[in-house]
This record gives structure tokens, sequence and C-alpha cells, in this order.
């Protein structure tokens, strides 16, 4: 559990889904899809070819901003802006260093990919757990994933937009590294994050 300003966060759930090229391919015709998400690949009965889930762990940033997890919640109460789809999301890189409480965003120099929530997503579980979920095309987030962070637009109400920089309109709120998820190279990724607040 970590803490920041009275607020605590963890994680008690990641789950990796993998398909590949072929598989992608497959669920593309048949839905005539051309970016299709990890409930497409479900709706159609493809099962990926791997599932990686991890148990607890992962780091409250408390410098997101500058003034810790307290002013990216009161922030976004101002804003009226929710933590929707196109609004929060998660971001994987290829740093193995360690997660931190001082750090501000993935700690990668250039193997990063910032990705918005699948439809539907966040969802809420009860009244304290939070479960994000993004899927990472055939393109996108191609390296070793050693690291994760979920982040959320905390300045203004810009939306969330597929990325390799964290734009200043967003804030990191967790990280967890090294995280050892497996290294894309292609086909579909699908990352799902369970996040418990107290």
């Amino acid at each position: 559990m970590s803490s920041v300003d009275g607020i605590g966060v963890r994680t008690s759930r990641v789950q990796v889904e993998k398909w590949d090229d072929d598989a992608l391919g497959w669920v593309k015709r048949r839905s005539g899809l051309l970016a299709p998400e990890a409930r497409d690949f479900h709706r159609l009965r493809v099962r990926p070819y791997e599932v990686i889930e991890q148990g607890p762990g992962n780091q409250l940033l408390d410098t997101t901003g500058g003034a810790g997890a307290s002013s990216i919640i009161s922030r976004l109460i101002t804003t009226n802006q929710v933590w929707d789809q196109t609004h929060c999301g998660i971001a994987v890189g290829d740093s193995a260093t360690g997660d931190a409480a001082t750090q501000t965003d993935l700690q990668a120099a250039t193997n990063k990919w910032y990705e918005d929530n699948d439809a539907s997503f966040p969802a809420l579980s009860g009244t304290q757990v939070l479960q994000a979920k993004s899927s990472f095309g055939a393109s996108d987030g191609n390296f070793a994933w050693n690291e994760w962070i979920f982040f959320a637009v905390v300045v203004g109400t810009t939306v969330i937009t597929p990325a390799a920089s964290l734009n200043a309109n967003w804030r990191a709120i967790n990280r967890k590294a090294p995280a050892a998820l497996g290294t894309k190279s292609s086909g579909v990724w699908t990352l799902t994050i369970d996040l418990t607040f107290t």
C-alpha cells in the first residue's frame, strides 16, 4: 500500500492478454474493425496466446503536478472532469528502474507509449476499486514492458490520444517497476489494472 496526503492506493491485480498478428488479422476480417480491442477478441471467442497476471504492488506518485495526490483529486473536482475512457489511460515503458514516490512519469528514455482506455473503461467495482484497461495495437508499445503507469487529464478537459510522451495536461498517478510483462513486437496486447483506493 502506498499513501500520499492521506490517500492510499494499491494494485490488487495486473493482467496482460496477448494476441498475435494472425489473431489480429482474423478479428479484423470478421469484425470489420481497424483497431479491435480486447472485448472484440473476447466477443469472437479468440483466446490470447498468453495471459500474465501479477498481484499487488505499485507506487503512488506524490509529485505529480508538484503538490501531491490530494491536489490531483481537487483539480479533477474543480474541472468537473471525471476519469472516463478518453480522460485517463495506461502507459508502458522499457525502464526497469524501481518505482519511487518522487517520480513523475515513466522512466524509459525513448521506448514508451501512452494509450487511452478501451470502451467502457475505466469501470468501478464496488466503491473503492477502479479497473482500467488499455489495448495496444500492432504498431504501439513494441518493446520490453518493464514498467507501467496509470495517468489522467488533470489540467483542462482535453481528451487523451495515443502518444509517445506525457502531455503537459496529463499527470501520472502511480507507477509499477520492474514489471517484467514480456516483450511486445506486434499483435495486440491489453493491460488491465485494478486499483484500490482507501
